[in-house]
């Protein structure tokens, strides 16, 4: 119409054609894409799994729980028990035999004095005597031909360093009179015992002294035994009228400590 005035169309959006949708859309990825990216997307959390888990099977001390070692089989001494320690006494006695001492005898290191019969005897404030000649037991009994002197068991030991065989000097013990060994019972452990011979000075010193019965006391090992450097005195008592024996002896046992040859 002539005049009339037609109001502008307002601009309507063009429509699209399916194959220009088809172009926007974004792309589809195939199956197998997927798979393979899941598992590259996986491989971070399974290694840090990994990790955690092996963290969490170690102790503070590093030492890996869970893992179980071989044990190791006890280590045993020769000729020791098991579950004993050396020197141990306690639980079923080894059966190796016994150990021999290896210490050097007491006389090793002092100078050499040949055996010879003793010429007197001296214990410093008690004992100062001589020497009768050699005696042999009667009856397993010792008998002291002098009163005054000492005598040498006969078939035994002469003093002398390092010495061959046990020395024994037999003497009597009066409570009255003088005798040879009348002051024995006074002598200690710990005193000296000197004697001299020809061929010098020996020194001994006390290491026990008791009384003993008389009977049979010869056939013990104190007496059997040849022990070199070892001194026995034996004072023969008598009872407190000087004329009988009482039946014990006063036994002083010494070891040689010093020497000095003349």
């Amino acid at each position: 119409m002539a005049g009339s005035h037609r109001a502008p169309r307002s601009a309507e959006p063009r429509p699209t054609s399916g194959r220009a949708k088809r172009r926007m859309a974004p792309p589809r990825l195939s199956r197998g894409a997927v798979a393979v990216a899941a598992a590259v997307a996986l491989v971070p959390a399974v290694l840090l799994g990994a990790q955690k888990l092996f963290e969490d099977s170690e102790d503070p001390g590093g030492t890996t729980k869970g893992v179980v070692e071989p044990p190791i089989p006890p280590v045993t001494t020769p000729g020791l028990t098991p579950g004993l320690t050396p020197g141990s006494t306690s639980g079923t006695p080894s059966s190796s035999p016994p150990t021999t001492s290896t210490s050097s005898p007491p006389t090793q290191g002092l100078p050499t004095v040949p055996t010879s019969v003793p010429r007197s005897l001296v214990v410093k404030g008690l004992l100062e005597v001589g020497f009768d000649d050699a005696v042999t037991p009667e009856g397993g009994k010792f008998v002291a031909g002098s009163t005054a002197e000492a005598a040498r068991w006969e078939s035994r030991g002469q003093p002398g360093s390092p010495g061959k065989d046990t020395v024994f000097l037999i003497g009597k013990v009066y409570r009255q009179g003088a005798s040879a060994f009348d002051d024995l019972p006074s002598v200690k452990v710990g005193s000296e015992i000197v004697i001299r011979t020809d061929e010098g000075r020996l020194t001994f010193t006390v290491t026990a002294s008791d009384d003993r019965p008389a009977s049979g006391l010869i056939d013990t090992p104190d007496f059997t035994d040849k022990v070199p450097g070892r001194l026995v005195l034996v004072g023969i008592l008598f009872d407190a009228s000087d004329d009988e024996r009482t039946g014990q002896y006063r036994v002083v046992v010494a070891q040689l400590s010093g020497a000095t040859r003349s």
